[in-house]
């Protein structure tokens, strides 16, 4: 694919360009005018992850300001309100322009750094949130320039997913895209007001208007020609998604290549290579894994019973399901770890199988 280049200003700044980043490389957005008609595994996966938003940061900046973030372990987000912003990941690479209604995210976490102008110096973000909460706000002039809003997403980070693990370092919702541009601008204008007007229980409304955005932006917009493989491809394409949807819709059915076929109306050969190419995962392997990823969520926040779980997860006893929970995660059902990554990388659940 031909990519289109960088602009730039005539004080040799990188140009503006609406698009997504993708670790270290901009390519354009392709707005996804099918998305009602995605299978709603995405809603699957999306109340697996147990998305949260915090925000920790809101305030109008003049200028000079910027703030350097150092890595985390979940994905962070800013929202330019009004004025403008530069973005860019902390290994390099050309700064991104952000203007008003244009949204970032960085969905590992990644060092990077957010300011008025590439050339302006940053103080660690700590330093500017703790100012803005003891009232005495960095960056405060009489003409901001700008209106920022920054905050994280929390998912279970013991338990990945292709829907998070295979996202570029770097992502911009680029504003004023697309039949839904007003409803994303108004959601920003609400998030902004119950930031700003501080009433009862504005803090637990804006994060929740936080998430109901995120997940309007990940149904609305696909990347497919800007990730060589991953969840949001097979989604779009028909035969695979038919697969995906099905294997969501009943994890617990006995499922074979040849059976997992016949829903993708496919042959069991191209089903095998297009699935692998596409999310990056043999069908078995998904199947693996998103059976785990069920299971785990039951232990943890249900109340059944481990025969129960295994039956819901497509085990044909207790035993079965302890062996294969125990070679996924490297605990046994009983169990389950809290506290860091216990699960195994996604390439090799992929040449697992369902046990």
């Amino acid at each position: 694919m031909r990519l289109p280049k960088r602009s730039r200003g005539s004080e040799g700044k990188p140009g503006k360009f609406a698009g997504l980043t993708v670790c270290n490389q901009t390519v354009g957005l392709k707005i996804n005018e099918d998305a009602d008609r995605l299978p709603d595994c995405l809603t699957e996966v999306l109340r697996t992850l147990r998305l949260r938003s915090s925000i920790f940061f809101r305030s109008e900046l003049s200028s000079p300001w910027g703030m350097s973030l150092d890595i985390t372990h979940q994905p962070r987000f800013h929202i330019v309100v009004e004025g403008s912003a530069w973005i860019s990941l902390a290994d390099g690479g050309e700064p991104v322009r952000l203007d008003m209604g244009d949204i970032a995210m960085i969905p590992n976490g990644a060092e990077h750094w957010i300011a008025d102008d590439p050339e302006s110096e940053r103080v660690r973000s700590e330093l500017a949130t703790d100012a803005l909460r003891a009232g005495t706000p960095l960056f405060e002039g009489d003409e901001p320039q700008c209106r920022l809003i920054c905050g994280l997403f929390h998912f279970d980070i013991d338990e990945p997913h292709p829907l998070m693990a295979l996202l570029p370092d770097l992502l911009i919702w680029p504003a004023d895209r697309g039949a839904s541009a007003s409803w994303v601008r108004e959601s920003i204008l609400a998030l902004d007001d119950e930031l700003r007007s501080n009433r009862p229980g504005s803090q637990a409304v804006a994060d929740r208007l936080c998430e109901v955005l995120l997940i309007h932006l990940l149904r609305r917009y696909e990347n497919l020609e800007a990730l060589p493989g991953g969840f949001y491809r097979g989604l779009n394409v028909p035969s695979i998604a038919r697969a995906l949807n099905a294997i969501h819709a009943a994890p617990e059915r006995d499922w074979s290549l040849a059976s997992l076929a016949n829903e993708a109306g496919l042959s069991r050969s191209v089903l095998a290579e297009r699935f692998h190419e596409l999310v990056g995962v043999t069908p078995m392997g998904y199947i693996t894994t998103w059976r785990m990823r069920n299971a785990r969520e039951l232990l943890l926040h249900g109340s059944l019973g481990i025969k129960e779980v295994a039956e819901r997860t497509g085990y044909s006893s207790a035993a079965s399901f302890s062996r294969a929970y125990k070679r996924f995660f490297g605990d046994t059902p009983r169990a389950p770890t809290k506290s860091g990554d216990t699960s195994l990388p996604l390439a090799s659940v992929g040449e697992k199988g369902n046990s």
